[in-house]
């Protein structure tokens, strides 16, 4: 059989996206759904679970916007559960053959990869109607609906340089994020949001995080019953606090470290202040008294880092 020009085929994906009352797109003998209204329901629901925190909890799925956040899902194994693509992919050749590329790796991913457990729902949505059930001012043409990473604390590798990073009171999903890209550049265990924010995978947090948020196993839950995870596995717990007299620079750092951070304006409240918890701070030379929790995450973790390295332990 004579393959199509690549014009040719061209050809055939504008004549299909010219029929505008048509419900499917022929692209190269596959039917994809063509959507072309916001009252669709897997529209309806896609936009729900953007924009709401609620219906995230409840169906335990998360958005992700763009080609990169989409990639770091697949590749922190998340279940793709769905993919919108708008129709200006289908506009340029290339970008026509990277988007067929991507179906056909959530379709059929490589050996090392877990196979789905449902096969994803794939359709091609008009550019106007996609970009108006994003988060905010987004355009990114490109949209897939994911299932929470399936993780348990008992799952956590745990070593003798295992490294745990809590925020405590976190609200701002912006920090969370940043703190996770932190916490997964130094190769960090596990996070966990202790009596704050419960919306781990809000949009703005995923988009902070550069998807890291999705690879670092991160949990929410209350203080009480973090500390006592903790202590049960053995971890030395620093709190970071203004007025501690020690230094992060005269801290011991070695073993199962669990470093707890509170929020700028509140710092960590007393269910941090227990005999056994190291209060230490950050050196400071200026006016501040305080630096943002994700910058004070990132100097304390790579504090940590540039400790273990000098005595090459890998942390994990």
């Amino acid at each position: 059989m004579k393959k199509k020009s690549s014009s040719s085929a061209e050809a055939d994906r504008s004549a299909a996206r010219s029929r505008e009352a048509a419900s499917y797109l022929e692209l190269e003998g596959e039917r994809f759904p063509f959507l072309t209204s916001r009252a669709n329901p897997r529209l309806q629901l896609a936009r729900s679970i953007i924009v709401s925190s609620a219906a995230r909890r409840e169906h335990h799925l998360l958005p992700l916007s763009g080609e990169r956040e989409i990639q770091r899902a697949i590749e922190a194994r998340c279940q793709i559960a769905s993919l919108l693509v708008s129709d200006a992919w289908l506009r340029d050749e290339s970008r026509y053959q990277k988007i067929r590329r991507t179906i056909q790796e959530l379709r059929h991913p490589p050996a090392d990869r877990q196979a789905p457990l449902e096969t994803p729902h794939i359709a091609f949505v008009d550019d106007e109607t996609l970009s108006a059930i994003e988060y905010g001012d987004r355009k990114s043409e490109l949209i897939a609906i994911a299932h929470y990473p399936e993780r348990t604390r008992e799952g956590l590798p745990l070593s003798h340089q295992s490294l745990f990073v809590v925020l405590d009171q976190l609200e701002k999903p912006g920090n969370l994020g940043a703190v996770a890209r932190s916490a997964d550049a130094v190769g960090a265990t596990a996070l966990f949001v202790t009596d704050g924010t419960q919306d781990l995978f809000n949009p703005n947090a995923i988009r902070a995080s550069m998807g890291a948020v999705l690879a670092v196993p991160t949990f929410s839950g209350s203080s009480e019953e973090t500390l006592q995870w903790l202590d049960a596995k053995g971890c030395q717990i620093i709190a970071l606090r203004g007025d501690a007299r020690t230094t992060i620079w005269e801290t011991e750092l070695d073993g199962p470290l669990a470093i707890v951070l509170g929020t700028e304006a509140h710092g960590l409240g007393d269910r941090w202040q227990r005999p056994h918890i190291r209060p230490v701070r950050i050196p400071m030379h200026g006016i501040g008294d305080s630096l943002n929790v994700s910058v004070a995450a990132a100097v304390t973790l790579f504090e940590v880092l540039r400790r273990r390295h000098a005595m090459a332990v890998p942390i994990r």
